[in-house]
């Protein structure tokens, strides 16, 4: 079963409904000066973006009743560096509002993890207030890699490249984005293997930002990846689905790197 191609499916319906209003969402777009996403996530040691995140296709509910404020709240309190929240509403049960909401109550840059596929969903995201967006290499080519980094760098906002392998990390080369995304979670099948980070660690160079994004479950997996080389995670179902999430995000932020 492939889950990608069933998303991208419903996503290029999302963004014909979105076209629709596109011109009143971009003229209602306040112009302000770039974001601190980037800074955020380079200024400790061990840095975190944590995730809110309501459901996985592979998994279903991580928490049904799950509240964004609540769980941002103690994900600031424990040292989170910045925000992902992922907004896709028909496979995770995510709500760009949960944006907005965040942005209003915390003074900390959030990234939009969703499936972009258009400039339309780049201009909705800075409406929404995001200070930064995900790109998926496996999705796009490049360039339409390069066209959306323009834009969202025209209205403020960093990008994450993410990739799956060395295919994409050529991709994500060909283009001067600073921050590449190494995904664990394989997106046919949302089987997750942390040998994915492991592997292509050496194959993303010194001048790039690389994370370790998806299947970190212990303390354990982020000394791993310290060992080699990265300090920037991002981090979901293990935080989420933990009693004590803001508990875990401080013990992690003490690994020595």
């Amino acid at each position: 079963m492939s889950f990608l191609k069933d998303i991208v499916k419903t996503k290029k319906e999302e963004v014909r409904l979105l076209k629709k209003n596109i011109k009143t969402i971009e003229s209602s777009i306040k112009q302000g000066q770039k974001n601190y996403f980037l800074e955020s996530i380079t200024r400790d040691k061990i840095n975190i973006i944590a995730e809110v995140k309501k459901a996985s296709p592979s998994t279903g509910f991580l928490k049904r009743e799950l509240d964004p404020i609540k769980l941002v709240d103690d994900y600031c309190k424990n040292g989170a560096n910045s925000i992902s929240v992922v907004t896709d509403s028909v496979f995770f049960k995510g709500e760009l509002s949960f944006i907005k909401n965040i942005k209003n109550n915390f003074n900390i840059p959030v990234l939009r993890k969703d499936f972009i596929i258009d400039e339309a969903q780049i201009i909705e995201s800075r409406h929404v207030s995001a200070d930064a967006i995900l790109l998926i290499a496996k999705i796009l080519s490049v360039n339409e890699l390069k066209r959306f980094i323009k834009l969202a760098d025209e209205l403020g906002m960093d990008v994450i490249i993410e990739v799956h392998d060395e295919e994409d990390i050529k991709k994500a080369l060909k283009t001067e984005n600073k921050i590449i995304g190494i995904n664990n979670r394989d997106l046919e099948t949302f089987e997750i293997k942390l040998n994915t980070s492991i592997k292509l660690a050496t194959k993303i160079p010194n001048d790039r930002i690389k994370i370790s994004e998806s299947g970190i479950s212990s303390i354990k997996d982020v000394s791993l990846l310290t060992e080699i080389g990265y300090n920037i995670f991002l981090i979901g179902t293990y935080l989420i689905t933990h009693s004590e999430p803001g508990k875990i995000l401080r013990e992690i932020k003490k690994v020595k790197s």
